[in-house]
């Protein structure tokens, strides 16, 4: 359950409404992370992030 579900369902009860869901609207499709990196932005984000990426141990 997101932040903004929460929100509004506390909302709901606190001004004594019924809670309705917000319909989903405009969602988007979208590729897994990895598939919008090629070999240089890949290289090129892991020289700015270096840091960070090793710390978290993080992988493409």
């Amino acid at each position: 359950m997101n932040t903004l579900t929460k929100i509004l369902k506390k909302v709901c009860q606190i001004v004594n409404i019924p809670y309705q869901p917000l319909p989903i609207r405009n969602q988007s499709q979208r590729q897994p992370y990895k598939t919008y990196y090629d070999e240089e932005l890949k290289q090129r984000v892991y020289l700015k992030f270096r840091e960070e990426i090793e710390f978290g141990n993080y992988d493409f």
